[in-house]
């Protein structure tokens, strides 16, 4: 399984949809069921995002599964971003991680 974080901003409907419905980012994540693919946690932020989401998932096709549920269902754009364990990564010398 694989760590992704999904980026959400709220569309203009999805503003109103969230209006309407205060609970509706927690009912929809609640509610969506994707064979291979998890909600870990989901967090109100501020800046250029509403919500950052993150999902454990087997495969890219799980987490785009998952993303178009939860952004049909709540109005949300979502950028979703394949995070790589710092531990996994392999360096040769001529780079750096910092």
């Amino acid at each position: 399984m694989s760590l992704y974080f999904l980026l959400g901003t709220l569309s203009s409907g999805g503003r109103n949809m969230l209006h309407d419905d205060p609970n509706l980012l927690v009912n929809c994540t609640r509610n969506v069921d994707i064979p291979g693919a998890e909600i870990l946690g989901t967090y109100a932020v501020l800046g250029r995002c509403d919500y950052v989401l993150m999902v454990d998932a087997e495969d890219n096709e799980a987490v785009a599964k998952i993303s178009l549920e939860i952004g049909v269902g709540t109005g949300l754009h979502i950028e979703t971003l394949p995070a790589i364990d710092r531990k996994s990564t392999r360096l040769n010398s001529s780079h750096v991680l910092i």
